[in-house]
């Protein structure tokens, strides 16, 4: 469970497909959400694939709300810059800046024209891709506070 910030971020959590459907998965989310409620956590934040029913279910059974949908994005960028909407690298002098911004609102564009400028002026997305933040977030209100 990821606890740098106030809402405990957790995930990925794998079960065995061996030993699936006996209760291992509920009992490690269970473990996270007790250790989340231990030290205050207003919430809890984790990605759920789309396709996978089961664990979708089980999130959902344990009290999990669907936020929005993920996309994933990979391969080569199209490379072209969008009027009024400038992009350029960053720089060591934008960490502080991109630090804030990560634990507080995890965004990397205020309006969707920014954000797609950003994604088409990178030359391509590398490893696993990049998550816009349209993103699937299931979130558990342990007390209430939203976040």
């Amino acid at each position: 469970m990821d606890e740098r910030s106030p809402t405990a971020g957790v995930g990925p959590i794998t079960v065995d497909p061996a030993v699936q459907n006996r209760g291992t998965g509920r009992r490690l989310m269970q473990d996270v959400m007790d250790r989340a409620t231990e030290r205050g956590a207003p919430g809890i934040r984790l990605l759920q694939s789309g396709y996978h029913n089961r664990s979708f279910s089980l999130h959902a059974g344990l009290g999990f709300v669907f936020r929005e949908t993920v996309a994933c994005m990979q391969g080569q960028a199209i490379l072209r810059e969008m009027p009024g909407h400038p992009v350029r690298g960053a720089t060591d002098a934008d960490l502080r800046a991109c630090a804030d911004l990560a634990f507080s609102a995890h965004a990397v564009a205020e309006t969707t024209p920014d954000l797609q400028a950003l994604m088409a002026s990178v030359p391509a997305f590398g490893g696993p891709g990049i998550v816009p933040p349209s993103i699937l977030d299931l979130s558990l209100l342990i007390s209430s506070h939203l976040y």
